[in-house]
């Protein structure tokens, strides 16, 4: 045997105690983050990639940020579709405590509808309540550090922040919750007769054809207006849409209010919306402010034959 008998790398106990002293230090030095697992909600079986993923729990864990001078990444850039903030942190998390508060419940949550995992998983997010930012995991490097004692202590999480692109969010923490609340598409609904106030947050479902269930959640009510994001089918998780109540197509009804309503406009107008009718019946104007600045901005009046701009205040 070329190595010396007498001295071992990697016993148990050695093992054991060196992850301990790392879960010591991470407690120590490092800071609260939500772990969020994603599930595929309409997953494309051809390119393999999610259409429509949504957020339904998250876990605790201690995390430390490698990062010593901010943020890495490619920070503020401005691209042609706009400023993108493009901010990457590098986060640490021990192996033990993954399996301990987080690997063993998402392994037993059926609802996830995911294989047996062993590690954190790309497309999963975190949330750090210290910057309010929730980030997106790209990369998970499991060999870092390599083998010092024969074993892999810790998982380092290259994370970037996350891009809303109209998930289901509903963890259960408000924090997490309120970016689906503030950047989710609304949708504007006339409501007819019916019974009830519906609460702000809840879901609210309409039978439609064919016993399809379209449900939502109540961004604003505004009596006779309802405003609500996330809609999506019951039926085959597919996004779909709310219709006007009549025949086989039921009303809009709310899941804790038991509030009742027929839908009766589906582009309705409100006077706190941007996209309310215009006041010079211009079919092309799209927001109610910008409309009104520009009537007034270009003077083409006799006296201004050039149509130089003026000053509005």
């Amino acid at each position: 045997m070329p190595r010396n008998v007498y001295f071992s790398q990697g016993t148990s106990s050695e093992q054991n105690l060196y992850e301990d002293i790392t879960i010591e230090a991470l407690k120590i030095y490092g800071h609260e983050a939500y772990y969020i697992p994603r599930k595929i909600v309409n997953e494309d079986k051809i390119f393999d990639e999610d259409q429509l993923s949504s957020f339904g729990s998250s876990y605790m864990i201690e995390a430390y940020i490698a990062n010593t001078e901010g943020y890495e990444g490619e920070g503020d850039l401005l691209s042609k579709f706009g400023l993108e903030i493009r901010d990457q942190i590098t986060l640490v998390i021990a192996n033990r405590r993954w399996e301990q508060l987080i690997g063993r419940h998402i392994n037993s949550d059926t609802t996830l509808d995911r294989k047996v995992v062993r590690r954190p998983l790309e497309g999963d997010l975190i949330y750090l309540p210290f910057v309010k930012g929730l980030f997106e995991i790209q990369f998970v490097e499991s060999e870092d550090p390599f083998y010092q004692l024969q074993n892999l202590p810790t998982f380092q999480l290259k994370c970037e922040l996350f891009e809303f692109s109209g998930e289901d969010i509903d963890t259960g923490v408000e924090a997490i919750d309120t970016y689906e609340t503030q950047f989710a598409t609304r949708t504007l609904l006339g409501l007819g007769a019916g019974t009830g106030t519906f609460e702000i947050g809840e879901d609210v479902t309409q039978t439609q054809d064919g016993g399809i269930t379209i449900s939502g959640e109540v961004a604003s009510y505004d009596s006779p207006i309802l405003s609500v994001y996330g809609m999506s089918s019951r039926s085959d998780d597919t996004p779909s849409g709310f219709a006007v109540t009549g025949g086989d197509i039921g009303n809009i009804i709310g899941t804790d209010s038991e509030a009742s309503y027929a839908i009766t406009d589906l582009t309705p107008e409100s006077s706190d919306s941007p996209f309310a009718a215009m006041d010079d019946n211009d079919d092309d104007a799209l927001n109610q402010e910008f409309e009104t600045v520009g009537n007034n901005f270009i003077d083409f009046s006799d006296g201004n034959p050039f149509g130089l701009p003026n000053v509005v205040t």
